[in-house]
């Protein structure tokens, strides 16, 4: 069997219809809706295949992108796995920074004894002083004395959650009577949502088509990004041409942004 000829830079020029696009050997050109195009590099570990964006078609020439492939393929044949190489690096520079914010910032017992020692000598009453350090140290330090402060509020919207779905689910709830008078009753799914998007700050909205956009872009993160927490909105029309995702930092978004360059799902 003849082995494909490669295409010529004005064969590539000439490439318009939306989709991928065999180029050379492992690469291709990947043509978008809005007219975006950029590079891929693909190839099969154990049968299964992945990809590389090699970066837009306005950044990287033809000419790159095939010594970009040339030496990938080389990695490939030595037993290199760039792919996985990449997601690994990702998410052990993730890892630093979670380590680097946790090491920086205080946790719940050391802000809540430095808050009672400087102003248990204001409180005239003994009693309410010895329940300042009894009361935490028998409910709190247990739970989230070991928390950093930053994530406190993050797992008690978690907790709240949970408690909203066992509720709506006319589960028995280990809630007190004065803690549920304390919850706000929102009931549907998307009030539930815009709870989540107060901790999922930071967005990306990118070409998605077809319908279950949702299972389909959760698919593929679990198997490209599975160190990022993203949050999904409730439903999607099935008719709509983006899908919009909720990260918690902006490096997952970034990371996001990365892995979606000449990504398919």
């Amino acid at each position: 069997m003849a082995r494909r000829r490669a295409l010529s830079s004005r064969e590539v020029d000439a490439l318009r219809e939306v989709g991928m696009h065999w180029i050379s050997d492992n690469l291709y050109l990947q043509i978008r809706d809005q007219g975006t195009r950029s590079w891929l590099f693909r190839y099969w570990v154990d049968g299964k295949p992945k990809v590389i964006g090699l970066g837009a078609t306005r950044d990287v020439t033809l000419a790159e992108a095939r010594d970009r492939a040339d030496r990938l393929r080389i990695e490939i044949r030595d037993g290199c796995d760039p792919a996985g190489q990449k997601k690994a690096a990702r998410e052990e520079r993730k890892a630093e920074r979670v380590a680097a914010v946790a090491t920086a910032v205080p946790t719940f017992e050391e802000c809540a004894r430095e808050y009672i020692n400087s102003h248990e000598a204001s409180w005239k009453n003994d009693k309410h002083r010895a329940q300042w350090r009894s009361t935490l140290k028998t409910y709190a330090y247990p739970v989230i004395g070991k928390m950093p402060v930053n994530e406190i509020w993050l797992m008690a919207w978690r907790c709240y959650l949970r408690w909203q779905e066992r509720r709506q689910e006319n589960e028995p709830c280990e809630t007190t009577q004065s803690s549920a008078r304390a919850l706000p009753m929102r009931r549907s799914a998307r009030t539930s949502y815009r709870v989540i998007v107060m901790s999922f700050k930071y967005s990306y909205t990118f070409p998605c088509n077809g319908p279950n956009k949702l299972p389909r872009f959760s698919q593929w993160a679990a198997d490209n990004l599975p160190g990022i927490e993203f949050s999904l909105p409730p439903q999607v029309p099935a008719k709509s041409t983006t899908l919009t995702v909720r990260l918690k930092s902006a490096e997952d978004r970034q990371a996001l942004v990365e892995m979606l360059e000449g990504a398919t799902f």
